[in-house]
Parts: structure tokens; sequence; C-alpha cells
């Protein structure tokens, strides 16, 4: 929970627009905007209330830019795309499902850019020899290799981040640039420092290639699909893995080393076209301060020295200095603080952390961190020990070594074809997983019995066995990762899992190398060998056959007898080094059956992303044209009125049960609805609750799909408004409810015997309708149903247009609403929507309408006060004390969000808890204050004289009215209190003296979760501060409600009349 003081010496200087009645709204001017393809989002900040802009402020200074987004904790980072155009952590949703044709746009371009990362870390194993001998710097020649896995390594989870704040395509043209820049500079490098030193240049590019490459397909393809796309991309990393080192033999041999940076040049060049001209991906919006603010700097610097300081000391140590030395165990301590820093800044300080603490909480995630890790040791190592092997057991030359490796590339670029077609269709990725690691770990164990006289058949064999165990990995604990977390953290966990790839990579090819030199060292010491020649074979092992791309007339000049004993030597090494390997795969085979978890492949929200796809390739294809707002909205004020002839209390004081079973059948009706809908979004057909089925309708009825729910009844809405929909507009009075979220009106189709004397919704009138392939049936408990089909149009309040709301035009409605003369708006999460459509704030901010993610409540029963909805913003007129916020929470089991809900809170009576810590929803929808019924038998255990009276209401004595209030978060130091004329619903007839309390007791599948109605925002307020004894403050205001889309939380402050 956090707070913000009440703003002071403000001004009154904006405007606001006035919509209580039905000619309060001038027409709509439909401003055309793209649709949910651009958003300029901007998030809630940290600053105080008074640096905050309200409604005013916003107003009369228009182009002014968010500051920083708030530090969010651990539950609130765990937020997901809500439809609503980004992330609980403020950056924006970049998600944008394409259709194939698009996607395979997409993919060749993103093809090439892995083509060139994964090419260049390998096509300098083949050419390093040469290379040694071109600088005469045999022992430092290592760090050529080592340098780009180094940087490319730090800057993998860097880049990923970068590209949440900056945009895909933004990050991934700088990285392909300063990729270039850098292979420019390895070119024409004249000393080995220099080449290092550009090395590093390069890997500081190439490391965010493959990183976003991964990242942007998972961007553009469901989650269930995005095997089959990142198993191709395996290919292209195997095609460069095998073809990189026969390319630099081929260029070290025939024509210049320096052509293995050269080449990177046309590639790069062609890839840097392709990506501005031919990749659609969504923009990030906002000004270049905002983004960089957003920068961990201290992650990312801690992240990069962490690197360094592991790195270095494993290719220092048994060469350049002792393992037991103080640069090597000091940089090796240093690495462990380090990263013990990294991960405490991450927790403590940063904003928005390169790395957030709580993903590594989750099993599968961190399962697969762990094998990623070990993994990426063995395939580093297979590619460059294996063409070693053959050109030191077996006297082959560079490019013979290379073609004899394509088996084990071909191979793993087969099976990881095959096996992300197979999780694609079969939903499974655990079983491909085990059983990889166990195949790759008995193929492994086969290599470790090479010798220099193992027939090339065999040897092969082998390849072909740890490709198949290999290739079954690779890309499935991708998908693992991502499908256990939520869509806002797929970057993170993408970049973090390429980096502990990258990362083992680094760490065990240099521990490869200790093993063979050490196992060198010590057998051809044994043996008696000089100790020069014992150097200059560590140096080049190679160098003793003729057909090595360097020369070394020493080693060369050796008798037979002594080459074949540094072969045996070598092997011996070779063969300790593929006994370790085999137990690192058997370790990854045992943690992934003991920790990775089944996680669905499906998200609720994929077949609305993939719609709004087609429309985007549609709309594309058409070349409509769309001009986007120079500025966003700075925030609209709409003043709601109240239906008076809904009254619960009749004019004689004494309470209108009729009313109030009215209200509750309402209620029983609406949450019966919305746990159906939302499980159903959740679960799908597997889940026995939802009683939601599908049905396929004809083409001649153009309805491809019906969902079959109870809706909500609501003919006892209280605060409205005037709503325009289509163009030209059309008016209609809409109430404003936070707890569902369909937007329903009755059509031009709908005869006055199904929906009474309701405006009605032409949606052929409308030039900017157009209707979707959905179509809704709703059954009342009544019998009747209301259905229609879903239709996506402009829609305007206060002059301000969405382009793409959707909205349930009705042909048919119960007969409980069709007479009441309002609508309904539904202002809560997509998923309590039918077909899971984004509200009319989601809409709106995700198409970049407003400048900040807000929409707040303010309502009062007070004579001469003013109850209003500000979207955009919140109306600093109205504050009178300090906002306290509180992250919204989820329903149990399911990882996005439903209501506007609040949890740890608890109920009081006369200051005393009167029940235990639950949730509590927000719904301006109902008057009433709903408990389970068992809570409500023990809330009213406490309250002085009270009796159950019936339907779930109790009584009390009139003359005994208790004090009810309710705590918020995890310490009970404000209470936001209900004055007794709000708990008082009426005497009953039958005994004036005790009155009904306003809250009752009804089980309406919520759980344990309490809904709190506008009997409790409209309520005065009481806030005791502190923590222990607190002292008491009257404000005698009503309780103001900000919903902040952006961070997921509620804003609770004491508002001015």
């Amino acid at each position: 929970m956090t707070e913000e003081p009440a703003p002071t010496g403000h001004t009154d200087a904006g405007t606001s627009v006035e919509a209580g009645g039905r000619s309060a709204l001038p027409p709509a001017v439909p401003v055309v905007v793209p649709s949910s393809r651009g958003s300029s989002i901007r998030s809630a900040t940290s600053a105080d209330a008074a640096d905050k802009p309200d409604i005013e402020t916003l107003q009369s200074t228009p182009n002014r830019t968010s500051p920083t987004p708030e530090k969010v904790d651990d539950a609130k980072s765990k937020g997901e795309v809500e439809l609503s155009g980004f992330h609980a952590n403020g950056l924006a949703d970049q998600t944008s499902y394409m259709p194939v044709k698009q996607i395979l746009v997409v993919f060749m371009s993103l093809q090439l850019a892995v083509f060139l990362s994964f090419l260049d870390q390998t096509i300098v194993s083949a050419a390093l020899p040469v290379i040694s001998a071109y600088f005469d710097s045999g022992r430092s020649s290592s760090f050529v290799g080592s340098a780009y896995l180094l940087t490319s390594t730090a800057m993998q989870p860097i880049w990923g981040r970068l590209s949440d704040v900056f945009g895909r395509k933004v990050t991934l043209l700088a990285c392909v640039v300063v990729f270039i820049i850098g292979s420019l500079a390895c070119a024409v490098a004249q000393t080995m420092i220099q080449l290092i030193v550009f090395r590093g240049m390069q890997g500081f590019g190439g490391g965010g290639l493959i990183t976003l490459t991964l990242i942007i397909i998972s961007d553009v393809v469901s989650l269930r699909d995005r095997g089959k796309y990142q198993g191709v991309t395996e290919i292209t990393i195997a095609i460069a893995n095998g073809g990189g080192p026969l390319l630099g033999g081929v260029m070290a041999e025939k024509i210049s080393w320096r052509w293995c940076f050269w080449i990177n040049l046309p590639i790069g060049g062609f890839c840097l076209a392709v990506i501005v001209f031919f990749l659609p991906l969504k923009p990030v919006h906002g000004s270049i301060k905002e983004k960089l603010l957003k920068i961990d700097y201290g992650g990312a610097l801690l992240t990069i020295a962490a690197s360094v300081l592991i790195i270095l000391p494993l290719n220092w140590g048994g060469t350049s200095f002792p393992w037991v030395s103080g640069p090597v165990l000091g940089c090796l301590l240093s690495s462990i603080a380090a990263f013990a820093l990294f991960f405490f800044w991450e927790w403590k300080f940063a904003k928005i952390p390169v790395a957030p603490p709580y993903i590594f909480k989750n099993p599968t995630v961190a399962a697969v961190f762990f094998v990623t890790l070990l993994a990426g040791g063995v395939i580093l190592s297979q590619i460059y020990y294996l063409p070693q092997y053959y050109q030191i057991a077996r006297g082959e030359s560079p490019i013979r070594s290379g073609v004899l490796v394509i088996a084990l590339f071909l191979s793993t670029t087969f099976f990881v074809f095959v096996a992300g077609q197979l999780v694609s269709k079969t939903g499974e990725y655990k079983p491909f997983i085990v059983g990889g690691y166990a195949i790759w770990a008995i193929g492994l164990g086969l290599l470790s019995t090479l010798d220099e006289n193992t027939s090339t058949a065999k040897i092969i064999g082998y390849q072909v066995l740890n490709g198949f165990g290999q290739g079954q990995t690779l890309q499935t604990t991708m998908v693992a990762a991502q499908a256990a977390v939520d869509r806002s953290e797929m970057s993170v966990v993408t970049s973090v899992r390429n980096f502990m790839r990258s990362l083992g990579g680094t760490i065990f090819l240099v521990i490869g190398a200790t093993i063979i030199n050490n196992t060198l060292r010590s057998r051809l010491g044994q043996l008696g060998f000089d100790p020069g020649v014992v150097s200059a074979v560590i140096d080049d092992p190679t160098a003793i056959w003729p057909t090595s791309a360097s020369v070394n007339p020493t080693l060369q000049g050796l008798a037979a007898a002594d080459k074949a004993e540094i072969v045996k030597a070598w092997v011996r090494g070779f063969r300790t080094l593929m006994h370790v390997l085999t137990g690192l795969i058997g370790a990854n085979a045992l943690v992934a059956l003991i920790f990775l978890k089944r996680h669905s492949l499906s998200r609720a929200d994929e077949e609305a992303l993939k719609a709004r796809g087609k429309d985007w390739a549609r709309d594309r294809k058409e070349k409509k044209p769309s001009v986007t707002l120079a500025t966003p909205a700075a925030g609209i004020t709409i003043e709601l009125q109240k239906r008076d002839d809904l009254s619960i209390q009749n004019s004689d004081g004494s309470v209108n049960f009729a009313a109030l079973q009215a209200e509750t059948a309402h209620l029983s009706t609406k949450y019966q609805r919305n746990r159906e809908t939302w499980r159903y979004h959740a679960f799908g057909g597997n889940d026995p609750e939802a009683r939601m089925t599908r049905e396929k309708r004809s083409s001649v009825e153009k309805r491809a799909v019906a969902g079959t729910l109870t809706l909500s009844n609501p003919s006892y809405a209280k605060w409205f408004g005037t709503v325009s929909a289509g163009t030209p507009a059309q008016n209609f009075n809409m109430y404003f409810d936070t707890g569902s979220s369909d937007f329903t009106v009755a059509s031009t189709n709908c005869p006055n015997s199904k929906c009474g004397t309701k405006d009605r919704y032409d949606v052929a009138a409308s030039s900017t309708a157009v209707q979707t392939s959905t179509y809704v049936r709703t059954n009342f408990v009544d019998g009747t149903t209301s259905e229609g089909p879903l239709v996506r149009d402009t829609v305007s309040i206060a002059g301000v247009t969405v382009q793409s709301q959707d909205i349930v035009a009705a042909s048919s409605l119960s007969s409980s609403v069709a007479n009441i003369d309002s609508d309904g708006m539904g202002l809560a999460y997509p998923a309590l929507s039918s077909a899971y459509s984004s509200s009319f704030m989601f809409t709106a901010v995700n198409e970049g309408q407003y400048l900040y993610p807000w929409f707040s409540l303010g309502l009062t029963n007070s004579a001469g006060g003013t109850s209003t909805l500000t979207f955009g913003s919140f109306n600093r007129r109205y504050l009178a004390g300090s906002v306290r916020y509180f992250p919204v929470a989820r329903q149990p089991g399911v990882t996005y969000r439903t209501y506007w809900q609040i949890s740890g809170s608890n109920p009081y009576v006369n200051g005393l808890p009167a029940g235990s810590r639950v949730n509590h929803i927000l719904d301006s929808g109902t008057t009433l204050i709903v408990a389970p019924t068992s809570a409500a038998a023990t809330f009213y255990s406490n309250v002085p004289g009270s009796q159950y009276y019936n339907n779930g209401y109790y009584t009390y004595p009139c003359n005994q009215a208790p004090s009810v209030s309710f705590s918020f978060g995890l310490i009970a130091s404000q209470l936001f209190g209900v004055l007794p004329e709000e708990f008082n619903l009426g005497y009953i007839a039958e005994d004036p003296t005790r009155c009904v309390g306003a809250v009752v007791g009804l089980d309406l599948g919520v759980g344990t979760s309490w809904i709190l109605g506008d009997a409790f925002r409209t309520s005065s307020l009481r806030a005791l501060w502190g923590f222990r004894r607190a002292q008491t403050l009257t404000f005698s205001l009503n309780v103001y409600v900000i919903h902040d889309i952006g961070q997921n939380r509620i804003g609770l402050a004491p508002p001015r009349h």
C-alpha cells in the first residue's frame, strides 16, 4: 500500500464537460486513430499528489509528459496485460498477433538477425589458429571468442528490457547497427588487442539479436503456435552453428581471416533494410526523457560487472594466471558479490528491474533457467570441441572437420522442428524436455567413448543421437518458461533464459579448455615433454599436423610417436570433458522431471488478439487512412445522475423490500454470470462449473461462434450519463458499472415486445460499424433471453472517441430490462466480458486517447453534492485528503484480473474486527454491501441486538445503529467508514423500531470476497491514522475512488464537497 498526500493550494482552472442529461453531450466528432496497433500509454507515478497532474492541470497543460512510473512491488509487478495496452509495471504492451502471411514477413526478417548473431559466435573458431599466427599472439587468441561471448551474454537481459522501454523495432535496429560497426572495426583491426576490443563491441550488438528475435516472435505468435516458429528459429541457429566453422575454415584457408568479419557487412546491411521497411511492429510512444527515466541503470551496470568478473578469471585461470592466484580468485569472489548486489538492487531499488527477483520463485521458470545454463555449456562445448576432435585426433583439415559435424546440426535442426510441431499440436512440453535430455545424455555418453581410431560412421551415428535429444529441448524449454508467467514478464523471462544459455556456454567453454589443457599438461609432463613443447601444444594442438591452418615448425617436426602421445593425451582430456557433459545433461533430465510444472499453452485473450490482428491486416491491405492524435486527451469529467425511481426506501422511511429483493436478484444473476464468464475464459471447456457452450451458426447468418451464459439484469442501476456510439453519433443513457465489463445496447432489430421503449442502436446507419464473427446469447433466470451480434464501432464520451469498441447490439432483451431507459457500460477487466472485450477505458487507453490510464468515481447522496465520473485522470477539486493506493487482487487460481478488488481487508463494527481478512470488490452497479452468508452471520453477531430477517437481510434496533468501517492493506492504519444513515436501509413495516442493515448475506460465487456498493462509496469517511493507538479524524466527506489501470491499483481518498 502506498500513500500520497493531499493537494494543497491548487487553483481551479480547468473545464468540465457535463453529461448528466440526454442532451448534455454535443454530437460526437470522430477522431481517427490507429486502433489497438499503436499505444501512447503513460503510467501513474509515485510523485506526490501535489505533483501528480489532475484533470485540471492536464487540461491547462496539454503537452505535459508523465513522470517516471513508481516502483511496483512483487504483487503488482506480476500483473498481466488486460487488453489495455500496457502491463502492470507501466510498460507498453507490444503484443500484436498477426495472420500467417504477416507473420512470415516478420519471421523472415528476424531470421537474418539470428543468423548474423550465431554465425559470428562460431565462424571465428575455425579461423582462430590463423588469426593467432597472424598476430603472433597464441596465448591471448582465446579472448577473441570470449570477448564476444562476454559482452553478448551480459547484454542479453539488458536488450530485452530496453526493448520494453523503447520498442522492439527500434531496439533491434540499434543492435544491428552496433553489430555492423563492430564487424567493420574487427575487419580492419591492426593488433590483437584491437581485435579483442572490437569483438566486444560486436558482442554488444549481437547479444540483442537472438533475444529480440525470440521476444518479437512471442509478440506476434500465440503461445501454443510459438514452438513451431521458434523451432524454425533453432534451425537457423543450427545452420549458423554448423556453417560457421565451415565458412570460417574456408575463408581462413582460401581468402583471409578478415572476411570472417567483412561478410557481416552485406548481410547486416540487407538485414537492416528488411527490418526498416518490412517489419511491422507496434511502436512505443512517449518522450525520450520518459523512456530514459525508466531504464534500470543500476541493474544494467551490475549485470555487466558480474558477467565480466566471472568470465575473465575463467579465461585467465591456468593460462595467464594460476587458478590459485589473486587475480583469478579475487574476480571470482567479486562476481559472487556483484550477483548478490544485483539481486538486492533489483529487489529493493529498481523501478523496472532488468530481472525481477520474483520470477526466480516460479519453480518452472527457475528450472528452465537452470537446465538452460547447463545445456548452453554443453551445446557450445560440442560446437567447439567436436571440430577440434576431427582436426587433432584424426588430422582432418578445418574444412573437412566442419563438414563432419554437420550431422549433429542437421539432426538437431530436424528434431527441433518436429518437437515444435508436436508441442503446438498436443499442448504438452514436459515429455519432450525430459525425454530429450535423457536421450541427449546417452548420446554424450557414447561420445565419451571416442578415441583416435573410432570409425567415422560411429561418430556420425553418435552425433545424430545427440541431435535427437538436443533438438527436443532447445525451444520447448522456452515455451515452458513463457507459459509459466504472465505476458508482462515474457520479454524478461526470454532474455534471462538466453542470458543463462550464453553464460553457460561461456563458462563451460572455459571449463572444457581447462579440463583438456590440464590433462595435456599433466600427461605430457609425465611423459617428459619439454615445457616449451607442452606450452605450444596447449596454445594450438592442431599445429602438430600439416593440415593445420597455423604453422608451427617445432610441433610439426616432432616424431610420429610423440605426436601420437599428444593425440592420446588430448583425446583423454576430450573424453573426460564428455563425461562431465553427460553428467550435466543427466542432471537436467532429473531437474526437468521434478520441477517442471504443466501450464496451459492457451491464454484467455488470444482469440481476441488474433481477431485484432486480422482487422489490422485487413486495414493495412485496404490502406485505410489513420491519423494519430497530436496530444492524448487530458481527461474528461461527467456529472452522473441518480435514478430516484429505483429507491430502496419508501417516502415514510420504511424499507422498500420489493426493491431490495429485486436488487439481490440482480446481483445474484450478475455475479453468477460474471463467475461463469471469467471461469470460461480461464479454463474453457475444461471447467465443469462453466455452463457456457459454443455452437456453430450457418454462414448465411454470419455468426461463426456463439456464447451461451447468464447475463446480469441492469434494471436497478443508479448512476448514469450519456454515451454516443457510431458515426453519425447515436446517444444513449448508460449506467456505469465497475462490477461488469460488457457494453450492451438495444439494436434496431429488437422489436418493442423485446426491448420496450429503449433507444435503439442502428448498426446499418453507422459508417464505422463492423460486425464481428462473435454472437452473444444470454439466458436470464426468469427464462427470457438477450442476444445479439458483437459489433465494433466508435464510441464517444464527452467528445473523446475510441475507434474499436466492442458493443453487444442486442436484438432481444430480457423482459426485466426491456423497459428501463438506461443501458449498461461495464468498467471492469476484460475477463468479465462475454467475448473478452476491453471496456471503454481500456480501449481508450490502448488507442492512446488519454494521457493517463486512470478513471475515478466520486459518488454522493448529499444534498447539493455532485457525483462525477472522470476518465483519464482524477478530479482534484473533489479531493480533500490523502490518496491510499492498494493493488488490485486476482481471483484464486487465475493469472489475470477480473474485478476491481482489494485484498487483505477487514470489516469492523464499533471499532472491533467483525470478520477475517478477505477481498473486497468495489462495485458501482449496486447499492448494497454484500458478504457471503457465513461472513454476514459473523458480522451481525457483533452488532448488538441484530436478528436475521429474510433473504439474507438482517435487522437491528434503529436506536442502536452500529459504527461500520473497513480496513484495507496489510496494516489497519486507516478505516473507511459507513455512516449510520447510509447503513440504515429503512425500518421494517411490521416493527418500526427495527431497521434493515446495508450488509446482506448472499453467496454470489466470489468465494470469501465482500462486495462494496455505493452504500460504501457514498458514505461519509472516517480515517484512523497510526498503527497502535490511533488518533481519530472525522472528515464527513465521501469516498473518492481512483482506478489506476496502468499499475492495476485502486486509490481511496476523502473527497471534498
